[in-house]
Protein backbone atom coordinates (compact mmCIF):
# COMPACT_ATOMS: atom_id res chain seq x y z
CA UNK A 1 0.00 0.00 0.00
CA UNK A 2 1.44 3.41 -1.04
CA UNK A 3 1.37 6.40 1.15
CA UNK A 4 2.42 10.20 1.06
CA UNK A 5 4.39 11.19 4.51
CA UNK A 6 2.37 14.88 5.19
CA UNK A 7 3.86 16.22 8.44
CA UNK A 8 5.99 15.02 11.34
CA UNK A 9 4.54 15.91 15.16
CA UNK A 10 6.75 16.09 18.26
CA UNK A 11 5.91 16.72 21.75
CA UNK A 12 8.58 16.89 24.93
CA UNK A 13 6.95 15.28 28.44
CA UNK A 14 9.14 15.28 31.10
CA UNK A 15 12.43 12.40 30.28
CA UNK A 16 10.27 11.47 27.05
CA UNK A 17 10.16 13.13 23.53
CA UNK A 18 7.09 11.29 21.17
CA UNK A 19 7.14 11.35 17.46
CA UNK A 20 4.34 10.78 15.44
CA UNK A 21 4.57 10.82 11.36
CA UNK A 22 1.32 10.97 9.43
CA UNK A 23 0.76 9.72 6.22
CA UNK A 24 -2.22 9.78 3.52
CA UNK A 25 -3.13 6.44 2.29
CA UNK A 26 -4.57 5.27 -1.08
CA UNK A 27 -7.83 5.85 0.46
CA UNK A 28 -7.72 9.09 1.92
CA UNK A 29 -7.27 8.18 5.39
CA UNK A 30 -4.14 8.94 7.84
CA UNK A 31 -1.97 6.34 9.68
CA UNK A 32 0.72 7.68 11.83
CA UNK A 33 4.03 6.02 12.60
CA UNK A 34 4.29 6.68 16.65
CA UNK A 35 8.01 6.44 18.33
CA UNK A 36 9.54 7.57 21.51
CA UNK A 37 12.88 8.05 22.89
CA UNK A 38 14.17 8.51 26.51
CA UNK A 39 16.64 10.78 28.12
CA UNK A 40 18.14 11.33 31.15
CA UNK A 41 17.61 14.81 31.64
CA UNK A 42 13.85 16.98 31.63
CA UNK A 43 13.40 18.24 28.21
CA UNK A 44 11.45 21.00 28.41
CA UNK A 45 13.04 22.34 31.62
CA UNK A 46 17.02 21.10 31.17
CA UNK A 47 17.33 21.47 27.06
CA UNK A 48 14.27 23.70 25.09
CA UNK A 49 14.12 26.66 28.40
CA UNK A 50 18.10 26.53 28.89
CA UNK A 51 18.80 25.50 25.30
CA UNK A 52 21.46 23.49 26.30
CA UNK A 53 23.77 22.88 23.13
CA UNK A 54 25.35 19.56 24.30
CA UNK A 55 22.00 17.75 25.33
CA UNK A 56 20.56 19.05 22.06
CA UNK A 57 23.14 16.91 20.20
CA UNK A 58 21.71 14.17 21.74
CA UNK A 59 18.48 14.57 21.13
CA UNK A 60 19.07 15.16 17.24
CA UNK A 61 20.93 11.83 17.13
CA UNK A 62 17.88 9.93 18.66
CA UNK A 63 15.39 11.67 16.89
CA UNK A 64 17.03 11.45 13.95
CA UNK A 65 16.92 7.81 13.97
CA UNK A 66 12.68 8.24 13.08
CA UNK A 67 12.93 11.47 11.70
CA UNK A 68 14.57 11.02 7.97
CA UNK A 69 14.95 12.59 4.84
CA UNK A 70 12.01 10.38 3.65
CA UNK A 71 9.66 11.85 5.86
CA UNK A 72 7.75 15.37 5.05
CA UNK A 73 9.57 17.74 5.47
CA UNK A 74 7.61 19.43 7.59
CA UNK A 75 7.97 19.33 11.49
CA UNK A 76 5.42 20.29 13.97
CA UNK A 77 5.70 20.75 17.94
CA UNK A 78 2.90 20.65 20.42
CA UNK A 79 4.03 22.59 23.14
CA UNK A 80 3.81 21.06 26.69
CA UNK A 81 2.05 22.85 29.68
CA UNK A 82 4.98 23.09 31.56
CA UNK A 83 6.67 25.62 29.21
CA UNK A 84 3.77 27.80 29.02
CA UNK A 85 1.75 29.93 31.21
CA UNK A 86 -1.91 31.52 30.26
CA UNK A 87 -4.59 33.66 31.79
CA UNK A 88 -7.99 34.29 31.66
CA UNK A 89 -9.15 37.71 30.88
CA UNK A 90 -12.52 39.51 30.71
CA UNK A 91 -13.47 40.83 27.46
CA UNK A 92 -16.88 41.58 25.78
CA UNK A 93 -16.25 39.26 22.81
CA UNK A 94 -20.18 39.32 21.53
CA UNK A 95 -20.44 42.83 19.68
CA UNK A 96 -16.95 43.14 18.30
CA UNK A 97 -15.23 42.24 14.64
CA UNK A 98 -12.04 39.80 14.67
CA UNK A 99 -9.91 42.95 14.37
CA UNK A 100 -11.12 44.72 17.17
CA UNK A 101 -11.42 41.68 19.69
CA UNK A 102 -7.42 40.92 18.06
CA UNK A 103 -6.47 44.50 19.25
CA UNK A 104 -8.46 44.43 22.77
CA UNK A 105 -6.84 41.05 22.91
CA UNK A 106 -2.94 42.64 22.20
CA UNK A 107 -3.96 45.56 24.94
CA UNK A 108 -4.89 42.96 27.84
CA UNK A 109 -2.04 41.05 27.09
CA UNK A 110 0.20 43.96 26.87
CA UNK A 111 -0.90 45.06 30.55
CA UNK A 112 -0.21 41.52 31.98
CA UNK A 113 3.40 41.25 30.04
CA UNK A 114 4.63 44.61 30.46
CA UNK A 115 8.06 45.32 29.06
CA UNK A 116 8.87 41.44 28.31
CA UNK A 117 5.71 41.90 25.95
CA UNK A 118 8.41 41.22 22.59
CA UNK A 119 9.99 38.21 24.67
CA UNK A 120 6.56 36.41 24.14
CA UNK A 121 4.82 34.54 21.21
CA UNK A 122 1.10 34.12 22.68
CA UNK A 123 -2.12 32.61 20.85
CA UNK A 124 -5.88 33.25 22.27
CA UNK A 125 -9.13 31.88 22.28
CA UNK A 126 -12.90 33.15 23.05
CA UNK A 127 -14.37 31.49 26.17
CA UNK A 128 -17.78 31.43 27.46
CA UNK A 129 -19.52 34.23 29.35
CA UNK A 130 -17.77 37.08 27.65
CA UNK A 131 -13.93 36.16 28.61
CA UNK A 132 -10.92 35.22 26.41
CA UNK A 133 -8.17 32.67 27.19
CA UNK A 134 -4.59 33.71 26.79
CA UNK A 135 -1.73 31.28 26.40
CA UNK A 136 1.94 32.63 25.90
CA UNK A 137 5.22 30.98 25.93
CA UNK A 138 8.88 32.76 25.90
CA UNK A 139 9.72 33.30 22.63
CA UNK A 140 13.31 31.48 23.59
CA UNK A 141 11.21 28.47 23.50
CA UNK A 142 10.10 29.16 19.74
CA UNK A 143 13.96 29.99 18.62
CA UNK A 144 15.33 26.24 20.05
CA UNK A 145 12.37 24.44 18.12
CA UNK A 146 13.63 26.71 15.29
CA UNK A 147 17.15 25.42 15.59
CA UNK A 148 15.72 21.81 16.09
CA UNK A 149 14.05 22.06 13.26
CA UNK A 150 16.95 23.02 10.89
CA UNK A 151 19.44 20.53 12.79
CA UNK A 152 16.65 17.87 11.51
CA UNK A 153 16.85 19.16 7.77
CA UNK A 154 13.25 20.02 8.50
CA UNK A 155 11.03 22.80 8.20
CA UNK A 156 8.96 24.29 11.71
CA UNK A 157 5.41 24.53 10.25
CA UNK A 158 3.11 24.43 13.31
CA UNK A 159 3.78 25.19 16.90
CA UNK A 160 1.14 24.81 19.41
CA UNK A 161 -0.06 24.80 22.74
CA UNK A 162 -1.08 21.14 23.52
CA UNK A 163 -4.87 21.81 24.60
CA UNK A 164 -5.85 24.11 21.29
CA UNK A 165 -3.84 21.03 19.27
CA UNK A 166 -5.70 18.09 21.11
CA UNK A 167 -9.21 20.41 20.59
CA UNK A 168 -8.10 20.62 17.00
CA UNK A 169 -7.46 16.97 16.30
CA UNK A 170 -10.72 16.10 18.43
CA UNK A 171 -12.79 18.97 15.69
CA UNK A 172 -11.21 16.92 12.97
CA UNK A 173 -12.37 13.77 14.14
CA UNK A 174 -15.64 15.54 14.79
CA UNK A 175 -16.12 14.74 18.33
CA UNK A 176 -18.64 17.14 19.79
CA UNK A 177 -21.09 16.79 22.98
CA UNK A 178 -24.82 17.67 21.79
CA UNK A 179 -26.85 20.25 22.52
CA UNK A 180 -26.91 21.50 26.56
CA UNK A 181 -24.02 19.07 27.30
CA UNK A 182 -20.42 19.40 27.48
CA UNK A 183 -17.38 17.28 27.22
CA UNK A 184 -14.43 17.82 30.02
CA UNK A 185 -11.25 16.38 28.67
CA UNK A 186 -8.01 15.76 31.22
CA UNK A 187 -4.05 14.72 31.10
CA UNK A 188 -1.30 13.91 33.19
CA UNK A 189 1.65 15.24 31.91
CA UNK A 190 4.52 14.51 33.82
CA UNK A 191 4.35 16.17 36.99
CA UNK A 192 0.70 17.61 36.87
CA UNK A 193 -2.46 18.07 34.98
CA UNK A 194 -4.71 19.57 32.45
CA UNK A 195 -8.36 20.10 32.39
CA UNK A 196 -10.27 21.78 29.27
CA UNK A 197 -13.60 21.74 28.78
CA UNK A 198 -16.06 22.83 25.59
CA UNK A 199 -19.87 22.53 24.73
CA UNK A 200 -20.53 22.20 20.84
CA UNK A 201 -20.56 25.97 20.24
CA UNK A 202 -17.48 27.25 22.18
CA UNK A 203 -14.45 26.60 24.69
CA UNK A 204 -15.63 26.86 27.77
CA UNK A 205 -12.50 26.12 30.48
CA UNK A 206 -8.92 25.44 30.57
CA UNK A 207 -7.03 24.61 33.27
CA UNK A 208 -3.25 23.33 34.25
CA UNK A 209 -1.86 22.37 37.55
CA UNK A 210 1.66 21.79 37.81
CA UNK A 211 3.40 20.08 40.14
CA UNK A 212 0.87 18.40 42.11
CA UNK A 213 0.56 14.28 42.08
CA UNK A 214 -1.99 12.85 39.85
CA UNK A 215 -4.17 11.79 42.83
CA UNK A 216 -5.12 14.96 43.77
CA UNK A 217 -6.69 15.37 40.30
CA UNK A 218 -10.25 14.60 41.19
CA UNK A 219 -10.25 17.25 44.11
CA UNK A 220 -8.86 19.85 41.85
CA UNK A 221 -11.80 18.97 38.71
CA UNK A 222 -14.24 19.50 41.12
CA UNK A 223 -12.97 22.89 42.21
CA UNK A 224 -12.56 23.78 38.45
CA UNK A 225 -16.08 22.98 37.61
CA UNK A 226 -17.20 24.82 40.83
CA UNK A 227 -15.42 27.69 39.39
CA UNK A 228 -16.96 27.39 36.19
CA UNK A 229 -20.13 26.92 37.81
CA UNK A 230 -20.55 24.05 35.79
CA UNK A 231 -23.02 21.33 36.30
CA UNK A 232 -22.15 17.35 36.88
CA UNK A 233 -25.34 16.46 35.08
CA UNK A 234 -24.63 18.45 31.72
CA UNK A 235 -21.25 16.62 31.49
CA UNK A 236 -22.05 14.33 28.67
CA UNK A 237 -18.26 12.59 28.77
CA UNK A 238 -14.85 12.71 30.58
CA UNK A 239 -12.25 12.18 28.23
CA UNK A 240 -8.37 11.77 29.66
CA UNK A 241 -4.89 10.84 28.04
CA UNK A 242 -1.37 10.34 29.05
CA UNK A 243 -0.72 8.12 31.71
CA UNK A 244 -2.95 7.39 34.42
CA UNK A 245 -2.89 4.99 37.17
CA UNK A 246 -6.09 2.87 37.63
CA UNK A 247 -6.28 4.13 40.96
CA UNK A 248 -6.78 7.67 39.75
CA UNK A 249 -9.66 6.27 37.07
CA UNK A 250 -11.25 4.73 39.23
CA UNK A 251 -11.99 7.89 41.94
CA UNK A 252 -12.86 9.99 39.38
CA UNK A 253 -15.51 7.97 38.01
CA UNK A 254 -16.54 7.03 41.61
CA UNK A 255 -16.34 11.12 42.34
CA UNK A 256 -18.22 12.23 39.33
CA UNK A 257 -20.36 9.37 38.98
CA UNK A 258 -19.41 8.48 34.74
CA UNK A 259 -17.05 6.39 33.12
CA UNK A 260 -13.48 8.09 32.10
CA UNK A 261 -12.86 7.45 28.21
CA UNK A 262 -9.83 6.96 26.40
CA UNK A 263 -9.40 9.89 24.15
CA UNK A 264 -6.92 7.72 22.24
CA UNK A 265 -8.92 5.27 21.41
CA UNK A 266 -12.29 7.64 20.45
CA UNK A 267 -10.24 8.90 18.00
CA UNK A 268 -9.47 5.63 16.20
CA UNK A 269 -6.36 6.33 15.27
CA UNK A 270 -4.97 4.23 12.72
CA UNK A 271 -1.01 4.07 14.08
CA UNK A 272 1.82 1.32 13.90
CA UNK A 273 4.99 1.67 16.46
CA UNK A 274 8.75 2.10 15.01
CA UNK A 275 10.09 -1.10 15.08
CA UNK A 276 13.37 1.18 16.70
CA UNK A 277 10.86 3.02 19.60
CA UNK A 278 11.49 2.49 23.08
CA UNK A 279 8.02 1.55 25.32
CA UNK A 280 5.54 4.29 25.81
CA UNK A 281 1.77 4.45 26.37
CA UNK A 282 -0.03 5.79 23.23
CA UNK A 283 -2.16 7.50 25.22
CA UNK A 284 1.08 10.11 25.88
CA UNK A 285 1.97 10.27 22.55
CA UNK A 286 -1.31 11.99 21.38
CA UNK A 287 0.19 15.26 21.74
CA UNK A 288 2.26 14.66 18.88
CA UNK A 289 -0.25 12.71 16.89
CA UNK A 290 -2.62 15.81 17.30
CA UNK A 291 0.10 17.93 15.38
CA UNK A 292 0.87 15.70 12.93
CA UNK A 293 -1.98 15.91 11.26
CA UNK A 294 -1.95 19.57 10.44
CA UNK A 295 -0.39 21.21 7.79
CA UNK A 296 0.39 24.48 6.54
CA UNK A 297 -2.50 26.44 5.12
Amino acid sequence: MSSQSLNTGVSFSGQKAYVATSNLLMQDKVAVTLSCSEFGFDLNKDLILKGNDPLINQVISELGKFITNQTAPHLSVAIDPTLFLYSVIPVDHSGLDADSLERRVHEEFSFIAGEKLSAYIYEWIPLQRDKVLILWVPGVVINFLQILATRLSKKLSIVDFEPLAIMNLMNEKQIAPGPGKFYLVTSCIDNGFTFMGFSDKEVLFYEHFVSYPQEDLPFFLLQVLNQYGLNLSEMESLFWYGKFSQTVLSSLKSTLNIQPENLFEKMKVLYHRHQESGSFFLESALSAISVSYRTEG
